[in-house]
């Protein structure tokens, strides 16, 4: 976790900050997955913080999502 400038507290994996994506509407969805947006590849991740591979909803294994 870290704090954002207006003191509220933001996940973090890595050091980097986790965001859900509008795009998802179900558990397990990561149609957001490898999108290049802001500058920036984005990617789904597991709750241990690993990349989960693949390119659609189909492909979350676990059923994990952002």
């Amino acid at each position: 976790m870290t704090k954002r400038s207006d003191g509220s507290e933001q996940l973090t994996v890595a050091g980097h900050p986790v965001y859900t994506f509008v795009g998802d509407k179900a558990s397990g969805q990561t149609n957001g997955q490898n999108l290049n947006l802001n500058g920036g590849l984005w990617y789904a991740v597991s709750p241990a913080g690993t990349e989960i591979e693949g390119t659609s909803s189909t492909s979350a294994r676990g059923g994990y999502g952002y």
